[in-house]
């Protein structure tokens, strides 16, 4: 848990670790019922917006390799520009 990306559920740890681990336990099964719930209703939702883009899917698909181009080049500019004192 404390190498994860979401560190700021470590001082909860920590504090639910010092009064006993049955708490320690509790609180892991809220979090990673939160986190499921969280996860499964965002793919939910994104999924169902591209449901409605369907029917772009054939043309995007064939433009996918200038699309990824683009980006890589935009990012690349991006990075140089913000980075670049």
């Amino acid at each position: 848990m404390f190498f994860s990306p979401c560190l700021e559920i470590e001082a909860l740890y920590i504090l639910a670790g010092h009064l006993s681990w049955t708490l320690v336990g509790w609180l892991s099964v809220l979090y990673i019922t939160i986190t499921l719930t969280g996860m499964v209703a965002w793919v939910y939702i994104v999924y169902r917006g591209l449901e409605k883009l369907n029917r772009n899917w054939h043309r995007l698909e064939h433009s996918s390799g200038i699309i990824a181009g683009v980006i890589l080049i935009a990012t690349g500019l991006l990075s140089f520009f913000l980075h670049s004192h």
